[in-house]
């Protein structure tokens, strides 16, 4: 049922019925409580110009119907989103877009699922259910919930950008943790990808190669450039998922607010390692090793 039919059919004088599928590119997309955390501020990227992979939302009137009994397998609005979305010619993505989701105050990331590399309306329809069901895990059960519904993309390397630095809340820094494929992986603390910190040119301060890839010049400016442009479109710093493709577009998959307190730049003298072996003549407690931050 799109939205243009659930306004038509609402009787004269009567609210609309809120939708159950949005395009990303509806104003109403932007609207939290009916597209969820996650959907909702990919809208705002992409009216804002930022390139990411577009797509739809089953959205939280859809959830409320299901949790009122409808059956999601033979629902004419997953057919619907399954339709719209390409999936008859190509792979989709479902991911959760919970109203709690993606927040200042808690990300909840990875506490929801969400369904890579689906083929199939059928496989589509088990993977909404799926979305649905995580909330149960997640603690968050009968809350309302949408389901994100974008193209797979099988990028060259993706990862994490934190416009601040995620410890130290130093905002003069960028923090880029990076693995082959997409983040999925790195998302779920399968892998932990190499880590870069970054000026807010892209230059690099620091690096760490780990289990991941070697990202060049040019792409690390391309995230540094992401982060500036996320920074302003949501009014602070954001941590976002990101993918490149082997034709070298930068996607924005994901942003939300650093839950990092943002501690800004520091000021005053910058002191040295000094005499530490004067400083702490005796080896270290488990306590003062738990505290020691490296100079």
């Amino acid at each position: 049922m799109t939205r243009a039919e659930t306004d038509a059919a609402s009787p004269e004088g009567t609210a609309a019925p809120a939708p159950l599928v949005l395009d990303l590119g509806d104003a109403a997309a932007t609207e939290v409580e009916l597209a969820g955390g996650k959907a909702a501020a990919l809208a705002r990227a992409e009216t804002a110009g930022l390139r990411t992979m577009g797509g739809l939302v089953l959205t939280t009137a859809f959830c409320g119907a299901v949790d009122d009994g409808a059956a999601v397998d033979g629902h004419p609005a997953v057919r619907e989103a399954f339709e719209r979305a390409g999936g008859d010619r190509r792979d989709l993505v479902a991911r959760s877009s919970s109203v709690i989701e993606d927040t200042a105050e808690s990300s909840m990331a990875g506490q929801f699922v969400s369904v890579i590399g689906i083929h199939g309306l059928d496989a589509f329809t088990a993977a909404v259910q799926q979305v649905l069901d995580s909330r149960e895990a997640a603690g968050a059960a009968g809350g309302p919930i949408a389901v994100l519904v974008q193209p797979l993309l099988e990028p060259d390397v993706g990862g994490v950008l934190f416009g601040v630095d995620p410890v130290s809340g130093r905002s003069d820094r960028r923090v880029v943790s990076a693995v082959r494929g997409g983040p999925e992986p790195l998302v779920s603390g399968e892998v932990e990808g190499c880590r870069y910190v970054l000026d807010p040119a892209g230059n690099v301060i620091e690096f760490a190669p780990n289990d991941g890839p070697t990202l060049s010049r040019g792409r690390l400016r391309a995230l540094a450039a992401l982060s500036a442009s996320v920074d302003r479109t949501f009014g602070g710093p954001q941590d976002v998922e990101w993918a490149i493709g082997r034709d070298e577009t930068l996607w924005l998959l994901q942003s939300r607010p650093v839950t990092t307190e943002v501690r800004g730049v520091p000021r005053g003298p910058i002191y040295g390692p000094g005499p530490v072996a004067e400083t702490f003549p005796e080896p270290l407690t488990e306590l003062e090793r738990d505290l020691w931050v490296p100079p």
